[in-house]
């Protein structure tokens, strides 16, 4: 044999995209080991970019929860904070006790609502706001 190839056991048939390989010296045919670039991480055979989750799942939520993505594919359940002061959680038109009302839904979470008078009346006669 003009190499040493057949005595050598390459660690993966051919080098990945976004890896750096070495050869055997006395076999330039056969990968000998192999390493990803920085920013990449293995993933079986190949380099895959390297990411860190931007979120965590959380648990027990007392005010209802959302699922957002965690900036690598995945998503995580994340809890919604509690209601602000003047706000009801799991609020419905019947929790409202005044007519006209505008209900206002928390930005922060849209599980907790309110109402309030609406005062946009424009065209008259415009009812008065009164408490039921």
């Amino acid at each position: 044999y003009p190499d040493n190839c057949h005595n050598r056991t390459a660690a993966i048939a051919s080098c990945p995209a976004n890896a750096t390989c070495s050869y055997f010296a006395d076999c330039a045919a056969k990968i000998q080991s192999w390493s990803c670039n920085s920013g990449y991480e293995k993933s079986g055979n190949s380099c895959v970019k390297s990411c860190t989750p931007s979120c965590t799942n959380q648990s027990n939520c007392s005010w209802g929860s959302t699922t957002v993505s965690d900036g690598c594919g995945g998503t995580c359940v994340q809890c919604y904070p509690a209601c602000q002061r003047g706000y009801k959680y799991n609020f419905s038109s019947i929790d409202c006790h005044v007519r006209p009302a505008k209900y206002i839904w928390q930005s922060s979470n849209p599980n907790c609502g309110k109402c309030e008078c609406d005062n946009r009346c424009t065209r008259p006669p415009c009812p008065v706001c009164s408490y039921i």
